[in-house]
């Protein structure tokens, strides 16, 4: 994990800084939230940490975390705010993904009947072998982290009966 408290060049850590100006709805100890500037709704706001990290996969956990209770948060006003009817919460990491800035960060997008947003695949029952297949993949790529987590978090003391807790 590459992170750094601000990165030379990334608006986000400006913004963090006071140095970019924007429209700053929310702040804390680890997490900051602006306005978008190019909204796709009324409210789009972005939810950032304020340690520099490249995308979701970069990130240490806490500050995951962190933008995660500060985004229900702002959805919560949101709904309050401007009678949002739903709200949607993207993360994109990685180019592929629609990631353009290289700094962890949430979008929340409150949503209304009338907004122009679109629904970016139509869901449609996949192929049954193809869906095992990937689960199978991803339960192999867990083994090790189950592994760790099994060494660090076991035990229930109510009932005798030994959990696990994983990350993912």
């Amino acid at each position: 994990m590459s992170n750094v408290d601000h990165e030379e060049g990334c608006v986000f850590c400006r913004i963090v800084a006071g140095i970019e100006p924007a429209t700053v709805v929310w702040n804390d100890d680890r997490t900051v939230a602006f306005l978008d500037r190019a909204p796709g709704t009324f409210g789009h706001t972005l939810v950032v940490p304020r340690r520099h990290f490249r995308d979701l996969l970069d990130a240490e956990p806490d500050d995951v975390a962190a933008v995660a209770r500060a985004t229900q948060v702002l959805a919560r006003a949101a709904r309050t705010a401007f009678g949002a009817e739903g709200v949607n919460v993207l993360q994109a990491s990685g180019q592929a993904a629609f990631q353009t800035v290289f700094h962890l960060h949430f979008h929340m997008l409150p949503r209304y009947s009338d907004d122009e947003i679109v629904r970016p695949w139509l869901p449609k029952a996949g192929d049954r072998t193809e869906i095992e297949r990937a689960g199978g993949m991803l339960r192999h790529a867990l083994g090790g982290v189950r592994k760790e987590s099994e060494d660090s978090t076991r035990g229930s003391e109510s009932d005798g009966r030994q959990t696990t807790i994983t990350r993912g």
